[in-house]
């Protein structure tokens, strides 16, 4: 899938097994470890497992997100949470070159219509009360504030896009 936001045209495809060492050093930056609700360093083998198994998980949607020339420039999860009421939580980053540059409401915007076309589902993602650049990045996408949500021991605001 295609967008053309911000002039720059980005592209979505599902990640694979050459993707691992790539979303290795994008979960290890120090402002994703500190922006995520578990902040320690991922080794290589626990990443490693952890990564095969999401591309196995048929209720896992992993995409990585590619500029014009196809140079990856993000990762984006959806995970269904909920087997009752479901619901897809996300989980967005970006290479810190591209942060900042209104890229990150471009990607999000581009995979939740991607993801939606496959399954229709309320979309939720959860912030650190201090992220302020995730907190925009999700307003400006479409979502709403939705109360607040404990995450790993840390308060998190809740952000929802529902079917409506």
């Amino acid at each position: 899938m295609m967008s053309t936001n911000k002039g720059d045209a980005l592209q979505l495809r599902l990640a694979e097994t050459r993707d691992r060492e790539l979303v290795w050093r994008w979960v290890n930056d120090p402002a994703v470890r500190e922006a995520s609700f578990q902040s320690d360093l991922i080794s290589w083998d626990v990443h490693k497992e952890w990564f095969d198994a999401r591309l196995r998980d048929g209720s896992c949607h992993f995409y990585i997100a590619t500029d014009v020339r196809g140079i990856p420039i993000g990762q984006v999860r959806f995970e269904i949470e909920n087997k009752v009421a479901p619901e897809a939580a996300i989980n967005i980053s970006l290479d810190r070159n591209c942060r900042g540059t209104g890229l990150g409401v471009a990607v999000l915007k581009l995979s939740c219509r991607c993801y939606r076309q496959e399954i229709e589902v309320p979309l939720v993602g959860y912030v650190k009360e201090d992220n302020v650049s995730s907190m925009k990045m999700f307003e400006s996408a479409g979502f709403i504030r939705d109360g607040f949500a404990n995450k790993n021991n840390c308060s998190a605001v809740r952000w929802l896009l529902s079917l409506a």
